[in-house]
């Protein structure tokens, strides 16, 4: 494929991609909210029912499966609810770029709600922050090339 097709084809599959669709904020957003329900209502059934189970049991042998099975779904489900914050951050950072609906309020408005109050954030703070990324990426006035670049932890590769 030619050069300047490759860029054709790039830039009208980056155009299809940004095209703001109120159905899709609406199922993204709520598949993540449904996966972190799912994730409450596990925990909350394996507390009742295996934990339950296993402080009815007659010996620590009988008990101890239950405990076990308990603990696994109170695992599995920290990381599924840590998975989807996660994802509510990306979709807040897409609302920061104005890119969740085209009503910038509306777009706050949900942004805020839904993905960035609940995982401890503030879309426009985001916002003025990110921005001054944006405005000098991958240099030293990127206040997060900076950080990266003066902090040890975040030097490659390690002794």
């Amino acid at each position: 494929m030619a050069v300047s097709n490759y860029r054709r084809v790039y830039a009208e599959q980056a155009r299809a991609l940004s095209e703001i669709s109120v159905s899709s904020v609406i199922r993204t957003i709520g598949k993540q909210w449904a996966a972190v329900a799912l994730a409450f209502l596990a925990s909350w059934a394996a507390g009742h029912y295996l934990f339950t189970a296993a402080l009815q049991a007659k010996d620590w042998e009988t008990a101890l499966p239950y405990a076990l099975g308990c603990a696994l779904v109170f695992a599995l489900s920290f990381f599924v609810v840590g998975a989807k914050q996660h994802a509510l951050i990306v979709i807040m950072h897409d609302a920061s770029h104005w890119r969740l609906l085209r009503n910038r309020r509306l777009n706050d408005l949900v942004g805020n709600l839904f993905c960035a109050f609940p995982t401890g954030f503030v879309t426009a703070n985001y916002r003025l922050q990110h921005s001054a990324h944006h405005g000098s990426t991958n240099s030293p006035y990127d206040p997060d090339w900076a950080y990266l670049t003066r902090n040890e932890e975040f030097k490659f590769p390690k002794p």
